[in-house]
């Protein structure tokens, strides 16, 4: 019966220890996770210094684009068909914009609204393909899998 009481009161002396290294913990369950990670590893496409992921390479209907986002003309209709669908129809994730300075803020996860904003970049408009989408079934990522799919009518 004590365990769980042992448990938490090491994960919140593990917090207050990860706070003076000025590591900030939210979820107590993660310093466990936190607390064994030697280094971490980023790079510099924005997304430590403008907090905003975005997508700088990619390999496109058989064409490479370096550090360049391809243009809508580039594409050709089957390729962008196919990425705003996979796209806009596997995350959840939204664009608004910022109050105070305008700028792109991604709503929900990081990386499915850098994919967003791709898409927002070639000029494809996936709201209306979530829109009319009827959505069947979403099979949530798995880790074993790698992938997530959502069923549409």
């Amino acid at each position: 019966e004590g365990l769980p009481l042992a448990v938490t009161i090491a994960l919140a002396y593990s917090v207050k220890k990860m706070q003076a290294d000025q590591n900030l913990v939210r979820v107590m369950a993660a310093c466990e996770t936190m607390g064994g990670c030697t280094s971490i590893c980023s790079d510099k496409t924005g997304t430590l210094t403008e907090n905003l992921m975005t997508v700088v390479d990619g390999f496109l209907g058989g064409a490479a684009f370096d550090g360049v986002l391809p243009k809508a003309s580039q594409l050709s209709d089957g390729v962008k068909r196919a990425l705003v669908d996979g796209i806009a129809l596997n995350s959840k994730a939204c664009i608004g914009a910022d109050a105070g300075t305008g700028r792109p803020e991604i709503i929900g996860n990081r990386t499915e609204g850098a994919l967003v904003l791709l898409l927002r970049g070639i000029g494809a408009d996936w709201r209306a393909c979530r829109d009319a989408a009827t959505v069947q079934k979403v099979y949530a990522f798995n880790s074993v899998r790698k992938t997530r799919a959502t069923a549409v009518a």
